[in-house]
């Protein structure tokens, strides 16, 4: 990410290059395993992360991190107003790892104005910009449907070669 992204979830701004949250004009103060941890959620939205990759990501291979993770993500919790057993933005799934399951924007500054990327990618592709993200994902929707349409219909769709013709 350039330093002018943000990485927007109502009503929270995640600056990483920066290294804060933000709940709009107020700076919330996170330690910064913390922030490590809330931006690895974030930059694998809705995907399960579990604990040996969250702290591979965040601690690098330090031992016994497993009660600083607990507390990180108590602190992040806390931060965002959420809570385990009514998930607003991180999920617990039993034993296997946390997912952040809220709807996320990236924010990029634009000289002097700032644009809002409701479907920006922000996994390896996130410079692609909102209108080729649009296009991929319309073209990967009309394609399933138009192949579950066809299976619906017991159509198999054929390709014939350049010689094929109907005469005998």
């Amino acid at each position: 990410m350039n330093g002018d992204n943000q990485i927007f979830f109502p009503p929270f701004t995640l600056d990483e290059v920066n290294h804060c949250l933000k709940r709009g004009d107020e700076t919330i103060l996170l330690r910064p395993k913390t922030l490590a941890v809330l931006s690895y959620l974030t930059k694998h939205p809705r995907q399960l992360v579990s604990k040996e990759e969250l702290m591979a990501a965040v601690w690098a291979g330090a031992k016994g991190v497993d009660a600083a993770l607990r507390v990180s993500l108590q602190e992040l919790r806390k931060a965002l107003g959420d809570q385990s057993n009514k998930p607003r933005y991180i999920e617990t799934v039993g034993r296997k790892g946390w997912r952040f399951i809220t709807p996320l924007s990236l924010r990029i500054s634009e000289s002097e104005e700032e644009s809002f990327h409701p479907f920006a990618d922000l996994g390896p592709a996130h410079r692609m910009s909102t209108f080729r993200v649009l296009a991929r994902s319309t073209r990967l929707t009309l394609g399933f449907a138009h192949k579950q349409f066809l299976t619906f219909l017991n159509i198999h769709p054929v390709s014939f070669g350049p010689d094929f013709s109907f005469s005998d």
